[in-house]
């Protein structure tokens, strides 16, 4: 049975066995392909970061765990959301006192590169106003929103030019 909740979903941190993390990535996202716990279990994130490295004398680009045997899930903690992400093989538990489960702060969320696009009200085809950086004061329209940043469509010398921003250097403008 089902909960339902007006609770607003919220970052969780669920620690995984070792090198597990994909595989219960893909596990909470068959649940939410189910449907089932729609609007209750919303995303799985494995927080990653490409690096370069020098392997063999060849230089070689990997995606690397930035917490590795953790995986990050977006959702509304119910009595039922809590049993099911809990139940899944590979998970451990839920990071928190007593492996009772702490919302992850948005600042805990910007250090490891989850940025919740809902949190920042960007919509692809917004027109934003860049506060920060080189192209500060100029206005442009959201093409793309992703985990690390938005791309935006800046008009330079009569083109439309494609710049990438990190969700705190951009302003929503009506």
């Amino acid at each position: 049975m089902i909960t339902e909740t007006k609770e607003k979903p919220k970052w969780y941190a669920v620690q995984t066995l070792t090198n597990h993390e994909n595989k219960v990535k893909q596990k909470i996202d068959m649940i939410i392909q189910n449907g089932a716990y729609k609007d209750l279990i919303l995303r799985a994130e494995v927080p990653t970061q490409k690096e370069t490295i020098r392997q063999n004398g060849k230089i070689k680009e990997i995606e690397k765990k930035i917490l590795p045997s953790y995986v990050l899930v977006k959702m509304v903690m119910t009595r039922d959301t809590w049993y099911v992400i809990r139940n899944i093989k590979g998970v451990v538990g839920y990071v928190g006192p007593d492996r009772q489960p702490v919302p992850l702060s948005k600042e805990e969320l910007r250090r490891i590169f989850i940025y919740d696009i809902d949190d920042y009200g960007f919509n692809v085809n917004d027109n934003v106003l860049v506060k920060d950086g080189p192209f500060a004061g100029c206005i442009g329209t959201v093409k793309e929103l992703n985990k690390n940043g938005v791309s935006v469509y800046l008009t330079m010398f009569d083109r439309e030019t494609k710049v990438d921003f990190n969700y705190e250097q951009l302003e929503k403008i009506s």
